[in-house]
Order: structure tokens, then sequence, then C-alpha cells
């Protein structure tokens, strides 16, 4: 497996081995990561938690019997 990336600060990244995929995969996701700021890759969305209100509902007795 081979990866090169090139960022716009001028770092570069490039591995050629086999056999360690998943290594590979973590060292190029560090170096994506660590350049986001540079411009290189952009940061990945995520949900935002929405804030949420409990609500406590009351059942008559009566209801629940139907």
């Amino acid at each position: 497996m081979f990866f090169e990336m090139n960022c716009t600060c001028e770092a570069s990244f490039h591995v050629d081995a086999d056999g360690h995929e998943e290594e590979l995969w973590l060292m190029a996701n560090r170096f994506i990561a660590s350049h986001i700021s540079c411009g290189y890759m952009a940061p990945l969305k995520v949900d935002n938690q929405e804030r949420t209100k409990p609500y406590n509902i009351a059942f008559n007795k009566e209801e629940k019997e139907s």
C-alpha cells in the first residue's frame, strides 16, 4: 500500500509498505487531522446535539385501563 500526501504548509507524508494497512490508515488519519488548520483537509462534519427538555406526562388512571 502506498500513501502520498502533500500539505499546503509544505509538509509531506510518503509511505510504501505492505502488510500493515491498519497502522498506515492510522498514520494517514493523524496527518490529516494535524493539517486541518492549514487547509489541507476540511474537518469532519459532526451533528450538534440539540438540547432537549424532559416532559413528565401524567396519564389518568381511566385512560390506562381503556
